[in-house]
């Protein structure tokens, strides 16, 4: 679904670092999830210094999402009365975040004699000439989505809603039921919440963290002058993650055959919006790419003819 939208296609054929930022955010969060279990922490820590650093090469605002993890893993754990240790792998990752926008503030001083790039003095420039605007960060959301039709936006957003009513009128019922047989054993249910959750301490700080992360940067870029498509590479990750977690949650209070269903509707109707959309894109750039030539190649016969006159 993200790879068949507009703004996919257009960053991949781009010679930007949005394939770059992409790879080390996914290859972040994947070592994160298999070290997290691994009692090998400083292998675990190094790995993440070194794919951070890599990542803020890549681009130096990568660094939100190593931020955002180490802020929900240390409270995350302390909560939870699990081993501080596994923390140590997150602040791994964060110096080595930090490291690498160091690393590129030292590369523009040494080639350029100023610390920041040009591109980000001359955006701080022009960011004194406009109010924050959170229209442009949330676009960005809608375009990795690919729901930048507002027919398909309608369409998603009304199914959405149903979807959502639902699933409250299907916990209603299942709250009620429970509360009518409450006894003994749902309240040593309830003492033993804190211990189910300790089975999931990774997914709840990959969750919380994509939250904070999807969150952080819709603040960070309302506050950018001209908001670019490659800036959606530091949010798709971080907007899968939620959208497998959501999945879970409806399969799991619904069932997952009408889950898989529902879903793969939804998913093919923004598939199809995103490929007639594309289409009309693709098609004005070839129309408009012809009428160029056919005014280039008339323009070369005049003067043509008027070379051979003259």
């Amino acid at each position: 679904m993200v790879a068949s939208t507009k703004n996919f296609i257009y960053n991949s054929a781009s010679v930007v670092e949005f394939p770059l930022v992409i790879l080390f955010s996914s290859l972040y969060c994947i070592q994160f999830w298999q070290g997290f279990a691994s009692e090998n922490h400083i292998h675990n820590a190094a790995t993440l210094f070194l794919l951070g650093f890599l990542g803020s090469l890549s681009r130096t605002d990568f660094g939100l999402l190593p931020f955002s993890l180490v802020v929900v893993v240390l409270p995350l754990l302390i909560f939870l009365g699990e081993k501080k240790s596994k923390a140590v792998a997150s602040f791994g990752g964060l110096a080595g975040a930090a490291t690498g926008v160091l690393f590129a503030f030292a590369h523009s001083y040494l080639f350029t004699g100023d610390y920041l790039q040009s591109s980000a003095k001359m955006k701080a420039y022009w960011a004194q000439f406009y109010n924050i605007d959170y229209r442009g960060a949330i676009g960005l959301i809608k375009a990795i989505l690919g729901l930048e039709s507002r027919l398909t936006l309608t369409i998603v957003v009304l199914g959405a809603m149903i979807l959502c009513l639902y699933i409250m009128l299907k916990r209603s019922r299942r709250i009620s039921r429970s509360r009518k047989g409450l006894s003994v054993a749902n309240l040593r249910a309830i003492k033993e919440n804190k211990h189910r959750i300790k089975g999931i301490t990774r997914e709840l700080a990959l969750l919380i963290a994509s939250c904070c992360c999807v969150l952080g940067y819709v603040l960070f870029y309302s506050r950018s002058a001209l908001i670019q498509p490659w800036y959606s590479a530091n949010l798709i990750i971080p907007i899968l993650l939620l959208s497998v977690v959501a999945s879970t949650f409806i399969g799991q209070v619904l069932g997952d055959r009408f889950t898989a269903i529902g879903l793969s509707i939804i998913a093919a109707l923004i598939i199809i919006g995103n490929f007639m959309q594309y289409r009309k894109t693709h098609s004005g750039a070839l129309l408009a790419g012809s009428a160029f030539q056919r005014r280039t190649n008339c323009l070369s016969c005049a003067c043509d003819c008027f070379a051979e006159r003259v």
